[in-house]
């Protein structure tokens, strides 16, 4: 779809009443967007990457586990279990997680049991056989939570978890920093340092490309840069599609400014993007001063740890 049509339909949707709202989006999504199949298996795969960044700090009992951005689904918590993570308590502002997604995922794990099996071997992860089999024999959300024991906490700030501090081993995500705005970023950021142990890592993969360029081919991944802040809002300022546009860099000096040590980072850049640029791409002033590498990068991965953990909560959250 077009984004300029897709951008109209959101913004159609956001005015009419929250639950309105969710619920018109979720029967779109449903109809003919990305939840038509539910496929866990790009995100058990995500959650490796989680697993292969972080596993040198796991301890031996498993890691106590805090998720920010659940979504609609368990499927990241579910590969991080059967990694054998001790405990996960994932949090979300919205309450978008559906049983029925839950319960298609558990399905799609069964059809794909080998190539999940596969998965593992290849990532050098070690699954938990016995969890696995469990897991497959559950058939609906309650089975699965029930099992797993994953704590959903929703709706729920992540900058103010309540949780005691230097009780969490990892602090972790998949796709939810790009959609965070700044200042709750930083109380996001300063929250994980105070929940994290001495020696636990913030684990977080971030997609930093425009997500419009997913679904329309005609866009390079980084056309969201061409706009200023006021004309991107009015594009997409609302909760189903808002983006922060912030870069690779902007990541790495919130962490360092939130008292954090980066230990590692994975970057992906997009060599279309990069050849737009030299071609004359025209970004806005706003990001004029990123070195091209930075503006390009469209996948980005980090582990880190806190320097100097934060023993409260910050007062003016």
């Amino acid at each position: 779809m077009k984004f300029h049509a897709k951008s109209l339909i959101q913004r159609l949707v956001a005015k009419l009443p929250d639950w309105w709202a969710n619920e018109v989006y979720y029967f779109m999504q449903r109809s003919w967007g990305r939840l038509q199949k539910i496929d866990p298996l790009p995100y058990l795969r995500q959650s490796l990457r989680l697993v292969c960044l972080s596993q040198d700090y796991w301890p031996a009992e498993g890691p106590k586990i805090i998720e920010v951005g659940t979504g609609r689904t368990l499927n990241i918590p579910f590969g991080l279990w059967l990694a054998g993570a001790g405990s996960i308590t994932t949090f979300d502002l919205n309450c978008y997680l559906r049983p029925e997604l839950i319960a298609e995922s558990l399905s799609g794990m069964r059809q794909h049991e080998e190539a999940i099996r596969d998965m593992f071997v290849q990532s050098e992860v070690a699954m938990r056989q016995d969890r696995f089999a469990s897991l497959l024999a559950c058939r609906t959300a309650a089975e699965a939570l029930n099992l797993t024991g994953i704590n959903y906490v929703s709706p729920a700030d992540a900058t103010c978890t309540k949780l005691q501090a230097e009780s969490a081993d990892l602090h972790v995500s998949v796709n939810t920093l790009e959609h965070v705005p700044v200042p709750v970023l930083a109380g996001l950021l300063r929250e994980a340092s105070r929940v994290l142990r001495k020696n636990g890592r913030a684990v977080h993969l971030v997609d930093p490309s425009d997500h419009f360029a997913h679904t329309d081919s005609e866009l390079n991944l980084i056309n969201f840069l061409r706009y200023s802040s006021h004309d991107w809002g009015r594009i997409a300022g609302i909760q189903f599609m808002y983006q922060n546009r912030l870069r690779a860099s902007d990541y790495l000096e919130a962490l360092r400014n939130s008292g954090f040590h980066i230990d590692s980072i994975e970057a992906v850049t997009d060599q279309r993007s990069l050849d737009e640029l030299a071609a004359g791409f025209p970004v806005h002033p706003d990001f004029s001063s990123y070195a091209p590498q930075d503006l390009a990068t469209v996948q980005f991965a980090f582990s880190a740890h806190a320097t100097s953990p934060i023993k409260s909560l910050p007062h003016n959250l």
